[in-house]
């Protein structure tokens, strides 16, 4: 697909790509294909996930359906392989949880939030005998994760038993 976008549109997106460059951003976008591929997966995302901040924003903006279908949370989207590996994710991230003497591997200072450096996962798992998952193929995968719904990626977070900071994955309970 190709889209057009006015030379005024694309001069506003240069102006806010260059604030991004020199002010930084929560999630700063390099150029304006990147920038527009963003909000393209934010109107995307928005339409599964309505309550989502994506969704929100789509209701703000006056595009979302006036049909019951649309609220109902859509659990069931997705790739089968990648709703199975956040799945087993899940599962093996409760075992974990679960486990006496082992240090949580929720680093979020927020009940509401699940935050996890995904390499630090993997150590707990090779720590414990537990076979953890592909990295590549799992990050692909909770990108889509619906429950706990995933936020945003590599948010560093203090880890103050640790003395440190992580880089890490955000999902809201």
């Amino acid at each position: 697909m190709e889209v057009k976008i006015p030379t005024a549109i694309q001069r506003d997106f240069e102006h806010l790509i260059d604030l991004h460059r020199k002010h930084g951003a929560p999630n700063p976008m390099k150029n304006t294909n990147n920038l527009i591929r963003f909000i393209l997966a934010t109107v995307a995302k928005g339409s599964k996930n309505p309550g989502s901040r994506e969704g929100v924003l789509l209701e703000i903006m006056g595009i979302v359906p006036n049909r019951k279908a649309h609220n109902d949370y859509r659990h069931h989207y997705g790739n089968p392989d990648e709703i199975k590996l956040c799945e087993r994710f899940w599962k093996t991230y409760q075992k974990l949880e679960g486990l006496s003497g082992t240090p949580s591997i929720n680093f979020s200072p927020d009940v509401g939030f699940i935050m996890i450096n995904l390499n630090y996962f993997t150590a707990q798992c090779d720590a414990n005998n537990i076979e953890h998952l592909d990295l590549t193929s799992l990050k692909r995968a909770l990108i889509v994760n619906k429950a706990p719904l995933f936020i945003e990626k590599n948010r560093s977070v203090w880890h103050k038993t640790m003395g440190k900071t992580f880089k890490c994955w955000v999902f809201k309970k």
